[in-house]
């Protein structure tokens, strides 16, 4: 009878210990989540931006417009990013990716 009050003690800790672990992970993985859905929106809105023809526009926005749609794939995000008028023209001249 002594040697089973110590396994039931250790037992129902193990229990409480991980029930908690679940809690507290499911709780941070949903803020992570909303992190990460905050970061699509605003990569999408960027990664999307019309790219006009005339003045020549600089590098540097058409880097932006690049490197936002680089971080909406690699976030995973959900749906499809339109490519913006112009954007194609313009990276292939800045050797930039186009996708």
């Amino acid at each position: 009878m002594k040697g089973r009050y110590p396994f039931v003690v250790l037992a129902i800790l193990a229990l409480l210990l991980s029930g908690g672990n679940y809690f507290f992970t499911n709780t941070e993985v949903g803020k992570l989540q909303t992190s990460v859905l905050a970061s699509c929106a605003f990569a999408a809105d960027i990664g999307t931006v019309p790219i006009p023809a005339k003045p020549r526009p600089s590098k540097l926005g058409v880097q932006l417009v690049a490197d936002s749609r680089a971080q909406w794939r690699k976030l995973g995000c959900p749906g499809s990013l339109p490519v913006p008028p112009g954007f194609a023209r313009w990276a292939a001249v800045y050797h930039l990716p186009s996708s």
